[in-house]
């Protein structure tokens, strides 16, 4: 998979964060040293072999993300939460009930779900108060279990 940065968009590295800059709507976001890490890796390669697909979201005020499971083909889920903080909320059945945890998920956070977090327990993000913008990335799995529900 080819990763192209658009041209309108001006990236500089400040003593191991950055901040990147949209021209064309004047949004502009600061990263992390991960995050940072991410941009380089995309500007010198342009290509992950293992990173299959990648979404750019953007989530307005009072938008959330219902319940669900990734696709079953999907292995690692990476994601980088850009603007708004967020509540990142598991939830797997517990008899007749669920277990449910709840993760902060700050500005320029990035996050990996991977293993049980990946094929047992569903996700959620409740609506935000500011706008949210998030880069998920998805690998592929080496062998998919399609008997698990998506």
């Amino acid at each position: 998979m080819r990763l192209r940065i658009a041209d309108d968009v001006v990236f500089r590295d400040l003593a191991g964060e950055s901040v990147l800059l949209n021209l064309s709507t004047g949004t502009y976001f600061g990263l992390d040293a991960i995050g940072t890490r991410l941009w380089h890796l995309v500007a010198e390669h342009g290509s992950s072999a293992l990173v299959i697909e990648t979404l750019l979201a953007e989530y307005d005020v009072d938008v959330g993300i219902g319940w669900h499971r990734d696709k079953p083909h999907f292995d690692r889920i990476f994601g980088l939460s850009l603007g708004s903080a967020c509540k990142l909320r598991f939830r797997r059945p517990a008899g007749k009930s669920w277990e449910r945890h709840t993760l902060d998920a700050e500005p320029r956070s990035l996050y990996m779900m991977a293993g049980e977090s990946r094929r047992v327990w569903e996700h959620s993000i409740p609506a935000v108060a500011a706008p949210r913008y998030s880069i998920t990335f998805r690998t592929m799995s080496d062998e998919p279990d399609l008997r698990t529900p998506a």
